[in-house]
């Protein structure tokens, strides 16, 4: 939240469980994007300390559970803080969410707005 609050009003997430082309299937992919940008993010080879142990996603890699992917994902198997997201939208089929960011910087909006 200490990111997404400054660049983003709602985050939407495509999340089925097991599958391995949903936003939690490739969190991977975005730990090792990140770790381009942020050297030290992955502590493994194609950051191979992100993932899960099951398909199901209930045995996840350390890193991996503290991600916003993951927590939100989880959603609503695992309680978010709605001080920081609120479920604005969850499809019939629980595929995917949309999450309202909560208290988004203004300053940061204005700085955006005004290129």
């Amino acid at each position: 939240h200490r990111l997404v609050k400054h660049v983003a009003d709602y985050v939407l997430l495509w999340c089925g469980a097991g599958n391995k082309n949903t936003d939690l299937g490739i969190s991977f992919h975005f730990a090792n994007i990140g770790n381009s940008v942020y050297p030290g993010h992955c502590t493994q080879p194609g950051c191979g300390d992100w993932g899960a142990y099951d398909q199901h996603w209930n045995n996840v890699k350390p890193k991996t559970e503290m991600s916003l992917v993951y927590n939100l994902c989880k959603h609503p198997y695992k309680k978010i803080d709605e001080k920081f997201f609120k479920l604005a939208y969850h499809t019939k089929n629980g595929l995917m969410s949309i999450f309202e960011v909560q208290n988004v910087s203004k300053a940061s909006k204005e700085w955006l707005a005004d290129p």
